[in-house]
């Protein structure tokens, strides 16, 4: 099954009263993921003209633009100002959140948020590298999220407990 853009979110996890949970960012208009690995080229006089290449690193980074929310706004200023990493995950939406629909215009508060589905999620924790606010006359204002990897990007939960607090 091919999956399109509108079944793809980024998720922030959040935690209240000791209680964690997904929750996706408000009004989403897109979203993104990158993962790249970083190479050295190993040589010698056994491999002639083509020098072979070793993974020396991995570095990745997700983002993503949504119309402006105060609440969205808030939350991601808060993330950026306080340099911490946080846990997010970069995945299909459940099918069943997206069958039943609009959930995505809902705020990152509300408890009617779109939630990971499970045949394609990668998890991490990141930061906030970028905010951007655009407010253009006569326009919808957005703002856009960059996030760099801080670890590694897992297929797994386990272990991650950057959660965003209030």
């Amino acid at each position: 099954m091919y999956l399109k853009g509108n079944q793809i979110n980024l998720f922030l996890c959040t935690s209240t009263g000791g209680a964690s949970k997904w929750e996706s960012f408000a009004y989403s208009q897109n979203n993104s993921m990158r993962y790249s690995n970083t190479t050295n080229k190993v040589s010698s006089k056994d491999h002639g003209l083509h020098p072979d290449s070793e993974v020396t690193g991995s570095e990745w980074s997700m983002g993503g633009e949504y119309l402006f929310n105060n609440s969205t706004a808030q939350k991601v200023l808060k993330m950026a100002k306080s340099g911490k990493p946080y846990t997010m995950a970069f995945a299909e939406i459940s099918q069943a959140d997206y069958a039943s629909g609009l959930k995505s215009v809902t705020d990152i508060s509300a408890n009617t948020a779109w939630t990971p589905g499970s045949a394609f999620v990668q998890y991490g924790d990141a930061i906030v590298t970028s905010a951007d606010i655009a407010a253009q006359d006569g326009n919808t204002a957005t703002i856009a999220l960059e996030l760099t990897g801080s670890g590694a990007l897992l297929d797994t939960s386990a272990g991650l407990t950057n959660y965003y607090t209030e």
